[in-house]
């Protein structure tokens, strides 16, 4: 076991122990995918960005809303082994008897990405990776990015996300390379939903404590005592936010 499994593993069980206990809620099939994500992560590491968009593999989310605080979100996958994952994720996903149409598998340039997972909103989630978000297989998702207008990098991702066998949201993510950044950010993204409209995401490079809450304070302190920064946030005020950890490779 290379360091890099040896740390995700390690940093599985420390929010297992913190948070909320995501080895007792995942079901064997998921716990399988799981363990196949940790022992590709060396190679995810490695893996040559080139100039567009950096994509996170894995993060566990926290969303913070007033004095109440969402902690049962996580998200694993691939940018490196998309194929590899697919052939794990794709029996996973059609166990669950979910309507996710099969041509998001097998477009050209459209690769698996990501499973994720919601506990307390009872939420599974399906991510993929476009090599141009502009050739969206969909029309109601190509109807989505007319919903966000700054220049934008060609690669992006699509989500659906299901309650049970109910789709309950789908989102287009787009990376844009123009637009105004707040104070402590260095990049966004807009995560356009047909439930919410735009949402950005910022990529953080300064502190955001004073602009949070109690509770997103002592999120900030937890993983900084594990050296673990702030990756990403979706601000919309004080008591209102989601955080995103840990940081990506840069």
């Amino acid at each position: 076991m290379d360091r890099y499994e040896r740390f995700h593993r390690y940093f599985f069980t420390w929010h297992c122990r913190n948070f909320f206990n995501f080895r007792r809620a995942v079901s064997p099939q998921e716990w399988a995918y799981l363990e196949a994500c940790f022992g590709l992560a060396q190679s995810e590491e490695a893996h040559d960005w080139g100039d567009g968009p950096h994509f996170s593999y894995y993060t566990y989310s926290h969303r913070v809303k007033d004095d109440q605080c969402n902690s049962t979100r996580l998200a694993y996958g691939t940018v490196a082994h998309p194929a590899q994952l697919a052939a794990l994720a794709r029996p996973l996903v059609e166990s669950r008897e979910i309507p996710l149409e099969p041509i998001y598998w097998q477009a050209p340039g459209c690769h698996f990405y990501m499973l994720g997972w919601d506990f307390q909103a009872e939420q599974f989630k399906v991510y993929f990776r476009l090599d141009d978000i502009e050739q969206l297989p969909t029309p109601r998702l190509r109807d989505l990015l007319s919903k966000s207008t700054l220049p934008r990098h060609r690669q992006g991702l699509v989500s659906f996300s299901f309650v049970g066998r109910e789709p309950v949201e789908e989102k287009v993510y787009v990376y844009p390379t123009a637009g105004e950044l707040p104070e402590g950010a260095y990049a966004q993204a807009h995560m356009i939903t047909d439930q919410r409209g735009v949402v950005a995401q910022f990529d953080v490079s300064g502190d955001w404590s004073d602009r949070l809450n109690s509770l997103g304070g002592d999120l900030l302190e937890r993983y900084s005592a594990m050296g673990q920064p702030l990756d990403t946030i979706a601000y919309h005020d004080y008591d209102d936010f989601t955080l995103y950890f840990p940081p990506r490779s840069k």
